[in-house]
């Protein structure tokens, strides 16, 4: 019975999306503020259309693979959806760990209640969830437990209030914050993400910079990057004393041209954004891995590399303060 209400609830997304007929029930904004758990402001960067299954993190969808797939649900993971790269630049309610880049997933036509709005290098103010919408309607009854998403993607739909951002829209979502103040985070005044303009931007400042070489597959990174992001006291400190620069190294950004590089006597091609900043990394800082964490001065000097592969708040907090005390020794 639960495989015959999958296969219906498939084929009437199917359906849905042929005729083009999302229904969606009215919601106000303060409805709207109190139910999403995520709202963030961003500019597009990039949009694309990918397959459902890109969008689910690698073990979960072995497991989900090897529980026994019909063909009507191998078909459905292939049903593409359309991607789009946000840069966050603040974030209205939901954790931290949304600031700086993010994947953002719609179903990839407005029948099946996509947001097709999404125009490249145009701000939105964005409600979404880390839960995606499409999933349900077909893995209850394959016993898969795992959270199938991508860790740190986001999902939106029509039935949402994602707009292009509008100063009306933010003063109402600020309303709603003073309303609501456990809602409220603390974001980064700024996140960098190329490494040229921080260190102009340390320059300017006399700062350090915090430098990370962070990325979006793996656990590890996802877990330093909850314990950063979502510490209101690193938050401030890195807002007070440093200029947070953080780089992609699986950013896919293609680069205008493609560079070729020589490294360890082979040469390598550069086509996105990510290669530069891993080839950066590899060749400046002699480092492989993520999250690689350091503090540098604006001459690029190297003041203290984190040493500690998983690190906790009090750790973090630490590590700050004697970069930012070696700085100011070095000055």
């Amino acid at each position: 019975m639960r495989y015959l209400l999958s296969v219906f609830f498939m084929c009437l997304l199917w359906a849905v999306a042929d005729v083009n007929a999302c229904s969606c029930e009215p919601t106000d904004t303060l409805e709207a503020y109190r139910t999403t758990p995520v709202i963030v402001k961003g500019t597009v960067v990039s949009k694309s259309f990918v397959s459902l299954s890109s969008t689910m993190n690698d073990t979960a969808l072995r497991k989900f693979k090897s529980a026994g797939l019909s063909e009507i649900q191998e078909d459905y993971l292939q049903l593409q959806v359309l991607r789009i790269e946000l840069s966050v630049s603040e974030i209205y309610k939901g954790g931290l760990q949304y600031c700086g880049k993010v994947m953002l997933y719609t179903t990839a036509n407005g029948g099946s209640c996509g947001y097709l709005g999404f125009r490249e290098s145009e701000e939105f103010i964005v409600y979404a969830s880390p839960s995606s919408f499409t999933y349900s309607f077909f893995i209850s009854d394959l016993g898969v437990t795992d959270k199938l998403e991508e860790h740190g993607s986001l999902w939106t739909n029509l039935c949402t209030l994602t707009a292009p951002y509008s100063s009306d829209n933010e003063k109402i979502i600020t309303q709603l914050q003073n309303l609501y103040p456990s809602n409220k985070q603390a974001p980064f005044h700024e996140i960098i993400n190329d490494y040229d303009y921080g260190l102009n931007r340390a320059r300017e400042s006399n700062k350090p910079i915090f430098l990370m070489f962070t990325g979006t597959k793996c656990k590890n990174v996802a877990d330093v990057n909850a314990v950063i992001m979502e510490s209101e006291v690193i938050v401030t400190l890195l807002n007070k004393h440093f200029v947070s620069v953080i780089l992609h190294v699986d950013d896919n950004s293609k680069l205008p041209e493609v560079e070729l590089v020589w490294r360890k006597g082979r040469q390598h091609k550069i086509k996105t954004l990510g290669n530069k900043w891993a080839h950066l990394e590899m060749t400046q800082y002699d480092a492989n891995y993520q999250p690689f964490i350091t503090i540098i001065g604006f001459r690029e000097d190297r003041i203290l590399d984190m040493k500690i592969m998983m690190p906790d708040e009090e750790e973090v907090l630490e590590y700050l303060q004697l970069g930012l005390e070696a700085f100011n020794l070095s000055r």
